[in-house]
C-alpha cells in the first residue's frame, strides 16, 4: 500500500513545472537586465505582478536629483550682511559628504567666488533633526527645514511661515538660516540642541528638475490600478506642488500632509494613509511605519529610494526598488535595482512581472490537465 501510494503521488508531482518556473523567472530577469534593471532575487518577479501600492521618494525618482541654488532672501534682521550670510551658508553646506542640496549650494556659491571660511565646530545635517549647524568663532549658524527650526525658537514667526509656503507653492525647496551671537555650548557637538534664542536671518530657495517621463509613468500606474504616493523629507507644500505638476492623482488635487502629524498607532496610520497622496517631513523610521501600515491594510507594497534613510522601508516592503546611484546599504537590501536610475523603467518592471505570472498560470493549467 505504501509503495502504491508513493508511486501514485510521485506520478502526480509536476516536476517540470518547477523547472519551468525557475526558467521563467530567469528569463524575466534577463529581459529586465536589457532595460538596465537588475533583479537581485528571482522570486521578486512574482511580487512585481501583485503590487498595488507604490511609495515613491521625490528626489531622484520623480525629480532627477538635479538641484540648483536660485536665490537668498534676507529677512530684514539687523546684524549680518548678505555676504556674511552667504559665507555662513557655504560653510554650513561644506560637510564631509554633503547631500544633494548641500552640493547645489556649494556649486552656486563657488561660482560667486566663495571659498572655505572659519569653522571651529560643526553639527552635521541629520534627517532626524532636519538641520545642521556650525560655530565660526563669533556666532552659531543653523540651516535646515524652516518649520522645524521656527517651531523650536522663540517668537511669533507666522509671517515667515507664510513666506515659506508661498515659495514652496511654486515647487521651491526652501531652507532657513538662523544665527545667534556668542560662544557655542560645551556639549555643542556631543549633544546638539537648537538654541531657542536663535534669530532667523535668511531664506534659501533651491529648485529641482522634474523628470520628463515622470508624468507619463505615473499615468501608466494609475491606469493599472496601482496607487502611488510620494513620501519625502521635504516641505509637504513643496512636494505637493511637484505632485500637482506631474498629475500624481490625475485630474484631482493631490492631498498632502505633514508627517509630524501622523499617528503612531499602525491601525490609525493605515486609516489616515487611505486619504493621503503626499507626505512631507517624513523621518526614516516613519517610512518603515508607513509600509507596515499599508501591510495592515492588506496592500502589496513597493518602495523606491536612494538614500540610507530609505533602507529600513525598502527592506520592510514586499518589493524594494533602489536607484543605481543609491547608497550601497540601500542597494544591498533591495530586490530590484534600476541601474541607470530611470523612473520610467518601473512600468517595464511591473508589466514583465505580470506577463511572467500570466504565463505561469497557463503552464500550470497545462500541467494539471497532463497529470
Amino acid at each position: 500500500a505504501v509503495i502504491s501510494a508513493v508511486a501514485g503521488v510521485v506520478g502526480m508531482i509536476p516536476e517540470g513545472l518547477v523547472l519551468l518556473t525557475s526558467l521563467n523567472f530567469a528569463l524575466a530577469a534577463i529581459r529586465l537586465a536589457r532595460k538596465n534593471t537588475l533583479v537581485q532575487e528571482l522570486e521578486s518577479v512574482e511580487t512585481l505582478a501583485r503590487v498595488d501600492c507604490l511609495n515613491l521618494d521625490k528626489t531622484g525618482t520623480v525629480t532627477d536629483g538635479t538641484i540648483r541654488l536660485d536665490s537668498l532672501e534676507l529677512l530684514g534682521v539687523r546684524g549680518p550682511n548678505e555676504h556674511d550670510v552667504r559665507q555662513a551658508l557655504f560653510d554650513l553646506s561644506n560637510e564631509g559628504q554633503p547631500n544633494g542640496t548641500g552640493q547645489a549650494i556649494l556649486s552656486g556659491l563657488r561660482e560667486q567666488g566663495f571659498a572655505d571660511g572659519t569653522v571651529e565646530a560643526r553639527v552635521p545635517f541629520s534627517s532626524a533633526r532636519k538641520w545642521s549647524s556650525i560655530y565660526d568663532g563669533n556666532a552659531v549658524w543653523t540651516m535646515g527645514a524652516p518649520e522645524v527650526i521656527l517651531s523650536q525658537i522663540n517668537g511669533d514667526h507666522a509671517d515667515i511661515l507664510k513666506q515659506v509656503n508661498d515659495l514652496a507653492n511654486d515647487g521651491n525647496r526652501v531652507l532657513l538660516v538662523a544665527r545667534i551671537y556668542g560662544a557655542a555650548p560645551d556639549d555643542y557637538e556631543t549633544d546638539p540642541k537648537l538654541n531657542p534664542a536663535s534669530c532667523p536671518v535668511a531664506l534659501v530657495c533651491c529648485s529641482e528638475h522634474i523628470r520628463a517621463d515622470a508624468e507619463e509613468t505615473l499615468a501608466w500606474f494609475r491606469e493599472q490600478g496601482v496607487r502611488c504616493r510620494i513620501i519625502s523629507g521635504d516641505n509637504p507644500v513643496t512636494v505637493g506642488a511637484i505632485a500637482r505638476k506631474v498629475h500624481l492623482t490625475g485630474e484631482h488635487e493631490p492631498r498632502f500632509m505633514d508627517a509630524r502629524e501622523l499617528p503612531a498607532d499602525i491601525t490609525e496610520l493605515a486609516q489616515v494613509l487611505e486619504n493621503v497622496d503626499v507626505l512631507g517631513r517624513v523621518l526614516p523610521d516613519q517610512k518603515k511605519a508607513i509600509v507596515e501600515a499599508l501591510h495592515a491594510g492588506e496592500h502589496v507594497v513597493a518602495m523606491t529610494g536612494d538614500g540610507v534613510n530609505d533602507a529600513l522601508a525598502i527592506k520592510e516592503a514586499d518589493l524594494g526598488i533602489a536607484m543605481g546611484n543609491a547608497a550601497p546599504a540601500t542597494k544591498a537590501v533591495a530586490q530590484v535595482v534600476l541601474v541607470d536610475s530611470k523612473f520610467s523603467h518601473l512600468p517595464d518592471v511591473v508589466a514583465r512581472g505580470r506577463q511572467v505570472m500570466a504565463n505561469m498560470e497557463r503552464v500550470a493549467s497545462l500541467f494539471l490537465v497532463k497529470t
